[in-house]
């Protein structure tokens, strides 16, 4: 997981906390104590939360993409007559080996 994408899942998280506290303060200042009570209508605020959290849905998604297996056709190769190998970090180490020796 690059650094950058965590940080990019934090800065959203933080931004949908943020629309969600103020989604929760003018809720509370349309209940009157009232807990029954449900705004059906649709606010800025609202929509800025709903928003913050697709945004965050999205980061979360690209930080899990990162974590997946790598694409080892983008890796580079390592011929070995007809046989190509991927670079992966076991043959970088063999290779590395057989030059130490």
């Amino acid at each position: 997981m690059e650094v950058k994408t965590l940080q990019n899942a934090i800065a959203e998280a933080e931004r949908f906390i943020q629309a969600a506290k103020k989604v929760e303060i003018i809720r509370e200042k349309f209940l009157n104590g009232k807990p029954w009570f449900h705004i059906k209508t649709q606010t800025k605020e609202t929509a800025a939360c709903k928003r913050a959290s697709l945004d965050l849905s999205r980061a979360l998604s690209e930080m899990r993409k990162q974590g997946a297996s790598p694409d080892i056709s983008k890796l580079p190769a390592v011929d070995y007559g007809d046989l190509k190998f991927p670079l992966t970090a076991l043959a970088i180490q063999h290779e590395y080996e057989k030059e130490v020796k």
